[in-house]
């Protein structure tokens, strides 16, 4: 089985860190959530 992973690194592109992730969309980070 092909995961995302396997297919955005086989066109050349770079996963994004937790943090990159949730900066890209403004979503709140894990120090502004009562989980």
């Amino acid at each position: 089985m092909t995961t995302a992973r396997q297919i955005v690194e086989g066109m050349g592109l770079e996963i994004a860190t937790p943090d990159e992730a949730r900066a890209m969309p403004d979503l709140k980070g894990a120090d502004w959530t009562n989980i």
